[in-house]
């Protein structure tokens, strides 16, 4: 992994690229995160594929990797709808591996990380 921009910069840039697309039309992209996924499977599948690197569990705050935002973090960053989690997961970051995320497990991830936002 390679030093580069903070995690939270490169969230604000996908954020900022998801605000300069017109509105999609209402759906599970566009919808709150979490829709139509399981927390449960998210939560799973985030202790096996990213907590070598992510802080995964609700309320953790200090990732094993210093640069990787903590899945609190992810959670409670304003703007975080599924179609903005989607691009994030889908776009390279240059402090973290190339990985391919399906579909059906972005919205799993997508519910967990609604059931963990600090409200």
């Amino acid at each position: 992994m390679r030093a580069g921009l903070p995690a939270s910069a490169m969230i604000a840039v996908a954020l900022a690229a998801c605000a300069a697309q017109p509105a999609p039309a209402p759906g599970p992209a566009s919808a709150p995160i979490g829709h139509g996924g399981n927390p449960a499977r998210g939560l799973a599948h985030a202790r096996e594929n990213c907590a070598s690197c992510h802080a995964v569990g609700a309320g953790a705050s200090l990732s094993p990797h210093p640069l990787a935002p903590s899945f609190q973090t992810l959670a409670d960053t304003p703007g975080m709808t599924g179609l903005a989690l989607h691009v994030w997961l889908r776009s390279p970051h240059e402090n973290m591996p190339q990985i391919v995320v399906a579909q059906e497990q972005v919205e799993h991830i997508a519910a967990y990380l609604e059931s963990i936002e600090s409200r």
